[in-house]
């Protein structure tokens, strides 16, 4: 399941069978957090005549390619449950979550079973999140320059040549905006 961004959301239901799985019939109900019942989220309409192929994967989303259901208002927020029920009307398999954030998924390992924060990969086998590398520590002091000067002088010349890097790439195309001398 993904939720942000909302133009990206999607549920995606797999078959770890080796048999194609005939939807007919089934359906999938949501319950958010502040609800006491689960409420229809897929209809067993939607799912009339749907296959999900043996290993394969089936997408419901709002818009995305290769989608087997489109839904426009596919409404998902976080603390969400979700429970997909065959036509005899029991559960075959269940799930809830949390925060998950934008451009991540929240998705089963298939070798325990547990959920775990994706890299979203709708049709597409799961791939855990791995958080960026915090940035390396650099060194954060300033230079400092020491002039001795006649107690007599009136005025200061001098040039300063100098050359700063953006090892985190945070600033405009155009160079460095600015710089303070004191």
């Amino acid at each position: 399941i993904q939720i942000s961004p909302i133009e990206q959301r999607f549920v995606e239901l797999y078959n770890p069978n080796e048999a194609v799985i005939d939807l007919t019939g089934w359906y999938l109900q949501r319950k958010t957090a502040t609800s006491a019942e689960y409420s229809s989220f897929v209809t067993k309409n939607d799912f009339a005549e749907k296959i999900i192929l043996a290993n394969g994967y089936f997408l419901i989303s709002r818009g995305l390619p290769n989608s087997d259901i489109l839904i426009d208002d596919l409404t998902i927020t976080e603390n969400n449950s979700f429970t997909l029920k065959n036509p005899n009307r029991e559960i075959s398999d269940e799930m809830s979550f949390n925060i998950v954030g934008e451009n991540k998924s929240i998705g089963r390992k298939l070798d325990v079973g547990d959920f775990e924060l994706c890299a979203p990969t709708p049709k597409a086998q799961n791939i855990t999140y791995v958080a960026p590398p915090p940035p390396e520590e650099t060194d954060t002091t300033p230079p400092t320059v020491d002039f001795t000067l006649d107690p007599v002088q009136n005025s200061l010349n001098f040039a300063v040549n100098f050359l700063i890097t953006d090892p985190f790439e945070t600033v405009t195309p155009s160079g460095i905006g600015s710089y303070i001398f004191r």
